[in-house]
């Protein structure tokens, strides 16, 4: 529990530091952190092997990495069908 209270605060940026004032505000932005957590296990978990440690770091840089290729594979291919028009016309 204490390993992942301290990637909460280190990885996802919710150390004191990041914190301050009310009661309600600290609640509420634990409450992001916890689920911007539990969406980073949901969106990589098949980056988890039961059988190797993981961190949260390593699922946020395999995220970044999904996001970005899917983005650049989608202008290519948006750049294709447009290249595929001009052609064709």
């Amino acid at each position: 529990m204490e390993l992942i209270k301290r990637e909460i605060q280190s990885d996802l940026d919710l150390g004191e530091h990041s914190v301050r004032g009310e009661e309600g505000r600290v609640e509420h932005a634990i409450g992001i952190g916890v689920l911007a957590y539990l969406l980073l296990i949901r969106a990589c978990h098949q980056e988890i092997n039961p059988s190797k440690s993981w961190t949260i770091s390593q699922l946020q840089h395999a995220l970044h990495f999904r996001v970005i290729t899917n983005q650049v594979e989608h202008q290519v291919k948006g750049k294709l069908i447009l290249d595929d028009q001009v052609f064709c016309s």
